[in-house]
């Protein structure tokens, strides 16, 4: 049985946006598409995001053909927004356009019955009525306010996106998910490649019960890559797991704060430095049993 909890991480999303949704034509494809970027932007509490027609194939699971023409319907219709067109080396930058009555897709007919002879929507290729026969029916109360006792979700801050710049602490919402959520996002960025692992997931988390701030644990990951680049072997050498990078970004973090304790105006760290006890080629540092006695508490407190 699936082990499904909102503790786990959610997607916050208007609930007028999901009312609306269910009016419009969109065909099983495109509803699909829209759930993936809600979980990448929204999911990640940003507006925009890369998106590349292999990502979306593989997080549909949809053919990679019907991705590209239904995403450029999207488009068309005005439902998703390019904020940055592709570059050589870096996919299209989209947005969900959430003032719908900009949408040019086909709205469903409230409480009509169809006729025959409708033609199909050129983008939907649905009918802009509802089969012959059959009554669509009116949802009641749409313009109504919440019903007694709803709870609103609470405002937090919108991230357009985690370069180091734009980090600050972070959003109103300073929780470990939203601090591991950030994380991933940049070891993606830097990775080049928008997918992660289950062990991703699980790297990142530990990162974030540890008490670090994001912006730290970020500049800390970027130094890490960085250091990489300039003594990678080869071009197929890189870094293919954020646990790699768990040792250093600790080691770190609490050498810094050590540094502050102690009056130390310059940390022994410079980039390329690696600390006695961890390898290059293992990614574990000298504490890595305890490293593992961590990580079994954050499953723990995850509810893994």
């Amino acid at each position: 049985m699936a082990d499904v909890q909102k503790e786990n991480g959610y997607t916050p999303i208007a609930h007028e946006l999901l009312e609306e949704i269910p009016k419009y034509k969109f065909n099983g494809t495109q509803f699909k598409i829209i759930m993936v970027v809600w979980r990448y932007t929204y999911g990640f509490h940003r507006k925009s995001h890369d998106f590349s027609l292999s990502f979306l194939t593989d997080a549909t699971g949809a053919d990679k053909s019907t991705i590209k023409k239904q995403l450029t319907n999207l488009i068309d219709d005005k439902v998703l927004q390019v904020v940055e067109e592709a570059s050589f080396n870096k996919p299209r930058k989209l947005a969900f356009n959430k003032n719908y009555p900009e949408w040019k897709i086909q709205r469903t007919t409230q409480g009509v019955k169809s006729t025959e002879g409708d033609k199909p929507h050129p983008h939907t290729g649905g009918q802009n009525t509802p089969s012959q026969g059959v009554e669509t029916p009116t949802l009641q109360g749409g313009d109504s306010p919440p019903l007694q006792g709803a709870v609103c979700p609470p405002k937090i801050d919108i991230i357009k996106d985690t370069s180091k710049d734009n980090i600050k602490d972070i959003t109103t919402k300073k929780s470990p998910e939203v601090v591991s959520e950030n994380i991933l996002n940049r070891y993606m960025e830097l990775r080049g490649q928008y997918v992660f692992s289950p062990k991703d997931e699980m790297a990142a988390k530990e990162i974030a019960l540890s008490g670090i701030p994001a912006k730290d644990a970020i500049q800390y990951l970027e130094e890490k890559f960085q250091d990489y680049e300039k003594n990678k072997r080869h071009s197929r050498d890189k870094i293919n797991a954020l646990s790699y990078c768990v040792g250093y970004i600790l080691d770190r973090y609490h050498d810094s704060k050590e540094s502050e304790i102690n009056g130390e105006g310059v940390s022994k760290y410079s980039r390329g430095y690696e600390k006695q006890g961890y390898s290059r080629n293992s990614g574990k540092s000298s504490s890595y049993e305890q490293q593992i006695r961590e990580l079994e508490l954050a499953n723990q407190a995850f509810g893994r």
